[in-house]
């Protein structure tokens, strides 16, 4: 039976965890009667000064982080002349563990987790605050584990503090070489830049197993910055894999300026219908068979002996009235004149090629899913491009007037209609056109679409480039806001 309590409170009960700097420990926190996690420095390290200062200043440091998504600090000390932590205990493992005991996860999973680590990397960003040791190991769940628990982020601060002190003799960080972003494994401090990175490496290994560097040798002649999820997982969404390959970018500025825009595209991606595909619809009940003609009373047996009578003294009716309108006048008026009424023959437009664009945030700004662009253009209504996840109509107040997606005819063309299909109609938006694809008209008149929209567009003159331009998004099921195009087809 252990029998340790760090400095009178905390009372070790077991070791659930022990890495190459620190082991981590179970304990009861006997003054507040609440479990802690504990992490205590290895005693082989103590005469490393250098590193024992640094892993209280990163403590220190990591303990100003308040946030859902990072692991609470809430004690430093020193027992036995060895540092330790204490932090908040959750129940639901790593993801080290989920990935040891069920392999790669679905994507729809893998891309909120790392959502969630992105909105706890970017607060602490701002803070001034690198992680340093981003890994599966650091990635935790609350009591509901990997499936839907809530993400909690460990360790921030204490591996950039492990990364400064020399290590080389003691092997602490052969188990999180492969986290490591180029930059850092050549010398460099860590960066947020590193900490994306880290990111992207536990993504990857998340959706396929693999490690990136790992699996760089399984395909000839691709290195570990050009790799791709779907290259080993077909399965994976183009934009989940879009997000996890730029995050491996060997070059730190090639990588997503900041852990904040990769969460939106992670977000984005969690919500996508390629991972949540709509639900069939349930067939209606079937119908009743009709009854025999046998079991039904002949209605003309039962009722012709009172309905015939009625039937004439109607069509009496009918006859005297048309007499009346025509001594007075009053048919001529009614049918024009006398002349028969004519039906005006519907006018029939003609479908014209229009080819996949792009889409934009705003003309000439960062693309908006180009990957799903050729999906509105494809003839294929089950297909869609969807703008991002936004958390209100308007765009998140990111300062967005509007997000668009536009088509290519080939050459400038008169048109006299946009037709424009969506799976969730509800958006509010209007056409812009273009004779170079960069400078755009300003927007015509919006409106609210529906499931098919036709937008008229007969007065606007000859143009090549036509952009579907979207100002207020519909509130997704899941409570964002974002909106999808299956196909926009340009008519004569």
């Amino acid at each position: 039976m252990i029998d340790v309590r760090l400095a009178g409170r905390y009372r070790l009960e077991a070791e659930v965890g022990s890495g190459g700097m620190t082991a981590v420990w179970q304990a009861m926190d006997e003054v507040l009667e609440r479990p802690v996690a504990v992490k205590i420095l290895h005693r082989h390290l103590l005469s490393n000064e250098v590193l024992c200062e640094r892993f209280r200043q990163e403590a220190r440091g990591a303990g100003a982080l308040t946030h859902p998504g990072i692991l609470a600090v809430y004690d430093t000390g020193h027992h036995d002349e060895a540092p330790y932590i204490v932090m908040e205990y959750v129940a639901g493992g790593s993801l080290a563990q989920a990935l040891d005991r069920l392999g790669p996860l679905p994507p729809a999973r893998v891309a909120t987790i790392g959502a969630d680590v992105c909105e706890a990397l970017a607060y602490a960003h701002r803070a001034g605050v690198v992680h340093g040791d981003l890994k599966p190991d650091n990635i935790l769940f609350s009591e509901a584990g990997p499936q839907t628990g809530q993400v909690k982020v460990g360790d921030f601060g204490v591996g950039a503090a492990a990364l400064g002190g020399d290590l080389t003799a003691t092997g602490a960080l052969i188990g999180t070489l492969s986290f490591l972003a180029p930059e850092v494994l050549d010398g460099q401090d860590p960066s947020p830049a590193a900490d994306i990175y880290a990111l992207g490496v536990v993504l990857f290994k998340a959706l396929t197993g693999r490690s990136p560097r790992g699996a760089s040798r399984e395909l000839t002649g691709v290195g570990p910055g050009r790799l791709h999820p779907r290259d080993f997982r077909p399965d994976v969404p183009r934009d989940l894999d879009a997000a996890v390959a730029g995050a491996l970018a060997v070059e730190p500025e090639e990588r997503f300026t900041d852990a904040a825009q990769l969460g939106q595209l992670l977000r984005s991606a969690s919500m996508s219908r390629a991972l949540h595909p709509p639900t069939p619809a349930t067939a209606p009940p079937p119908r009743p068979p009709e009854p025999a003609p046998s079991d039904v009373p002949s209605f003309v047996r039962s009722e012709g002996r009172w309905l015939a009578p009625v039937v004439l003294l109607v069509l009496a009716a009918i006859a005297i009235v048309i007499g009346v309108l025509q001594l007075s006048g009053h048919l001529t008026a009614i049918t024009g004149g006398g002349a028969p009424a004519t039906t005006a023959p519907a006018v029939s437009h003609q479908p014209i090629p229009l080819q996949a664009g792009g889409a934009v945030k705003e003309p000439g700004d960062s693309p908006e899913h180009p990957d799903q662009v050729g999906q509105a253009f494809d003839g294929n209504a089950s297909t869609f491009w969807h703008s991002q996840a936004y958390n209100n109509a308007t765009f998140g107040n990111l300062g967005y007037s509007g997000v668009g997606i536009w088509g290519d005819l080939g050459s400038s063309q008169s048109l006299s209609s946009i037709e424009v299909d969506s799976p969730a109609p509800g958006w509010q938006g209007s056409i812009r056109y273009s004779d170079d694809g960069k400078a755009w008209s300003d927007p015509g008149p919006a409106v609210t679409a529906g499931a098919t929209q036709t937008f008229d567009v007969s007065k606007d003159g000859a143009h090549q480039y036509w952009m579907v331009w979207i100002t207020k998004l519909p509130t997704a099921p899941d409570g964002s806001f974002t909106a999808e195009v299956s196909e926009i087809k340009a008519l004569r």
